[in-house]
């Protein structure tokens, strides 16, 4: 069991994040109704939207109450995370989204404190695992029967989920490790991945040199759909309240790219794709 001083400075929690939430959690963590909604939250019944409202009736920003009771929930995630058999390492470093989070939410709404609560809940209750760089989860086959490379999997077969965390820049072999570890824990050799990272379009206005490009290829993508919607711009440009081209930052090679494309298209999309790991090596490789 690690105390949440130890577990913020694991994560490298910023340490005006640090003070702020310890502060709020050491404020409610005696509290009864806090430790109902605990109860509720790991035994159904549970709302954020009612976890907001009490916050708001003790004077608590609903925010940072949110972060407060993801690091209450710690104790029982690590015994969730060891009845499963997963190591320390993996629980420490699943909870390394508070740190991503709190970042986020301060970038985007100007306070500390916890708006991707409902994702973060995944982890808490045992339900998604970060290996190395990558997160996993079990997850089902969409959108169509794959048969290729030795597998032969039907829509709503058990696959694993992979998702990538806004954590920075990811080599090969990073994600070779992280492939290597969920294979040995899940024994499943059917990854898939449903994210803007895997629009194709993207290699017609993205260097070949781009990591993006070099992750996409190692899935077949099976499934994509392109449209003005701008759904997940906000990872790249950060919530705005317009993505018009003319007025979207071009700080980074990235934005550049994508505010050149949007301009000229006015689209953007997603690509579901399917990855088959034989243990060593990705056999979908392109």
């Amino acid at each position: 069991m690690y105390t949440i001083n130890e577990i913020l400075e694991y994560v490298k929690m910023p340490e005006e994040c640090s003070v702020l939430a310890l502060e709020c959690y050491n404020r409610v963590k005696d509290n009864e109704k806090f430790k109902e909604y605990k109860e509720r939250f790991y035994n159904g019944g549970f709302a954020t939207e009612s976890l907001d409202r009490y916050a708001e009736s003790i004077g608590e920003r609903p925010l940072m109450l949110r972060l407060a009771f993801c690091l209450f929930c710690t104790d029982k995630m690590y015994e969730i995370f060891k009845s499963m058999n997963l190591s320390d390492k993996v629980y420490l470093d699943s909870l390394i989204d508070l740190r991503v989070w709190a970042n986020t939410c301060m970038k985007n709404y100007g306070e500390w404190g916890m708006r991707e609560f409902k994702w973060l809940s995944n982890a808490l209750r045992g339900k998604l695992f970060r290996m190395g760089r990558l997160q996993f989860e079990r997850n089902v086959m969409e959108h169509c029967d794959y048969n290729k490379h030795g597998v032969h999997i039907k829509k709503d077969d058990e696959v694993i989920g992979v998702h990538i965390p806004e954590d920075g820049r990811m080599s090969k072999e990073e994600r070779l490790d992280s492939y290597k570890q969920a294979y040995e824990y899940f024994g499943n050799p059917v990854f898939v991945c449903e994210t803007y990272l895997f629009y194709p379009a993207q290699k017609d206005f993205l260097p070949e040199s781009s990591n993006i490009l070099a992750f996409m290829n190692e899935f077949d993508v099976v499934y994509s759909e392109e449209d003005g919607q701008m759904r997940d711009m906000w990872r790249i440009f950060g919530m705005r309240g317009s993505y018009d081209p003319a007025a979207l930052p071009r700080d980074t090679s990235l934005q550049r790219a994508y505010a050149d494309h949007l301009a000229k298209t006015g689209k953007n999309g997603m690509g579901y794709g399917v990855m088959v790991f034989d243990g060593e090596k990705i056999l979908t490789q392109k």
